[in-house]
């Protein structure tokens, strides 16, 4: 979601455009998290799929401004590096703390109608 919203950025060196990894994102937009990962598996199928250790199946939680997504959602995908670093669990519950400071956002409920400005009103 933030690939699309920031889009891509252009490199220095080689002058080409490239997608932003979710740690350039994480920098860029300060949140503490873009997703947590709940499972991840190696994708078990015949071929060459299989003996590929890049493609994986990893069901995450999406965090955005701190706030967690409802659902859990299931993420299959190619890499040629990974965007995201496991967290040992030793580190856990440092991890945890570090992010149990963060102020809840007050969630504001809109009307479900909202009546017409003067001029765009039928008579």
């Amino acid at each position: 979601m933030r690939r699309i919203i920031f889009g891509p950025k252009r490199d220095e060196v080689t002058g080409g455009w490239r997608k932003l990894h979710n740690e350039e994102l994480h920098n860029l937009y300060s949140s503490p998290s873009i997703i947590r990962m709940i499972k991840s598996r190696r994708m078990r199928r015949a071929g060459y799929v299989a003996r590929d250790p890049r493609k994986v199946r990893v069901w995450a939680e999406k965090v955005f401004r701190g706030r967690k997504y409802p659902k859990i959602v299931e993420v299959c995908s190619v890499s040629y590096k990974a965007d995201y670093r496991l967290i040992p669990k030793d580190e856990e519950e440092e991890y945890c703390k570090t992010q149990s400071h963060l102020p809840l956002e007050k969630v504001k409920i809109l009307p479900r109608t909202v009546p017409f400005p003067p001029l765009l009103r039928v008579s």
